[in-house]
């Protein structure tokens, strides 16, 4: 089975290629049966045959979320009787709004399947290929490794003999000789023979690559146990990983498997705790809520409204507090900013680290929120009606607030502007939009 979520290099859960086709379509899908009944005005039997259609005419055009773009106007194909025009206008005005949903939608369905499995402490590089070969595992029977006559494995294992085996039950867990207690259940068989001609010329393979490294006190001068008891019956681990020949045969695989990431092990070192700590801190003041701040004071800067502006500030949240207090001292000096920050700190009880940490993100925002203005202006030169142009405005903020891939943003906020005729509006847009999915991306 495909995963649909998949964990990037700094261990968060983001859509895989499939995942992100998988929004896409359901966005159209959504969107096409929406305007089909509620603005074409078509009954049931029509809009059904309708919808049929899709999946095949996305299947055959559409592979990557940039052929959204691009094709849309393949779209017309199948509501040539209906339209089409209206429906590249409403499609524009609904995708952002409408993709985002479809995304918490997959999280919502996908998470917990995908957390029971990349949140595994055992999750090693390349575990994407196991998993594509999972249906032959499954059907797979017990591997007799007595057959497998290569150098770099024990020779000449006897099957226990039922006195044996009651033996080894009997003993401590400690004591269990685990070549003797598995070589005869071990999963594999059909993909053995499938793949042995790879696999008898693989070389040794290294334990040490697979034993999860702990934290060791200062007082600890050993080394940390082994998890598992190995007996002296084991090969000696080489320095090489098995499967050199089988890895280039199926290299495109796995360049594409997750990366092992120890910070999701209990043990995290106190470095990672703080590049996590860091990484949250950008997202407790959203684009949409710093705008609606400085919106907030300027309404009461106009009315000269002190009072009102007194017990509105006296609600805020502590983060809220902070970014307003950075936006007002932005244009002072770094001396000056450098004390007022000291002061922010010891005021609402918080690191230095963090004031200037929201800091960082108040210019960011200060910056998006320019290029937003620019864009608008663009719009209004052009003539573009006062609704259109606040519906351009809001589905941006949304697009920047979105946890998305730089490409994904640039794609959806580009498909906003195809509502417009004009196309000179989208190459006039190109660099600022770039900038501003550049700013909203946190690294």
């Amino acid at each position: 089975m495909t995963d649909l979520l998949i964990k990037d290099n700094k261990g968060n859960f983001i859509p895989s290629a499939a995942g992100e086709n998988k929004i896409y379509f359901n966005t159209i899908s959504k969107l096409l049966k929406y305007y089909l009944v509620k603005i074409a005005n078509l009954n049931t039997s029509e809009v059904d045959p309708i919808m049929a259609k899709l999946p095949e005419l996305v299947k055959q055009n559409f592979q990557t979320p940039a052929d959204y773009q691009k094709k849309l106007s393949l779209f017309s194909s199948l509501i040539q009787n209906y339209n089409p025009e209206n429906f590249k206008i409403f499609l524009s005005k609904n995708f952002a709004a409408t993709i985002l949903k479809e995304k918490e939608a997959l999280f919502h369905s996908e998470l917990e399947t995908a957390k029971a499995k990349f949140d595994n402490p055992l999750w090693v590089p390349s575990i994407n290929l196991i998993v594509q070969f999972s249906e032959i595992f499954y059907k797979a029977n017990a591997l007799d490794l007595k057959k497998i006559q290569n150098n770099n494995l024990l020779e000449n294992i006897q099957t226990p003999t039922p006195a044996q085996e009651k033996k080894i039950t009997q003993e401590e867990p400690g004591n269990i000789d685990l070549v003797e207690n598995l070589l005869t259940s071990m999963p594999g068989k059909i993909i053995l023979e499938n793949l042995s001609s790879q696999f008898i010329k693989t070389e040794k393979i290294n334990l040490n690559k697979f034993i999860i490294d702990r934290e060791i006190n200062d007082e600890e001068t050993s080394p940390p146990p082994i998890v598992s008891p190995v007996t002296d019956n084991l090969p000696n681990p080489a320095s090489n990983i098995p499967g050199k020949i089988l890895y280039e045969k199926f290299l495109t695989h796995f360049s594409q498997s997750p990366s092992f990431d120890y910070s999701h092990i209990g043990t995290l070192n106190s470095s990672s705790e703080n590049h996590q700590i860091q990484f949250e801190l950008t997202k407790i003041i959203s684009l949409k809520n710093f705008i609606q701040l400085l919106n907030k004071v300027n309404f009461f800067k106009r009315n000269s409204d002190q009072s009102s502006y007194n017990t509105w500030y006296a609600d805020l949240s502590k983060e809220e507090k902070i970014s307003l207090q950075t936006y007002f001292i932005n244009s002072k000096s770094e001396v000056e900013k450098r004390n007022e920050k000291m002061k922010m700190a010891k005021i609402f009880h918080v690191d230095i680290n963090f004031v200037e940490e929201i800091e960082a993100n108040t210019v960011r925002f200060l910056k998006i929120n320019f290029l937003l203005k620019k864009i608008i202006n663009i719009l209004q030169d052009k003539e573009i009606d006062k609704e259109s142009i606040q519906n351009v405005y809001r589905q941006l903020v949304t697009i920047m607030d979105n946890d998305e891939q730089p490409q994904n943003k640039i794609l959806a906020a580009n498909m906003i502007f195809l509502q417009f005729s004009d196309e000179s509006i989208i190459s006039m847009i190109e660099n600022d939009l770039k900038e501003m999915v550049n700013l909203s991306t946190f690294q």
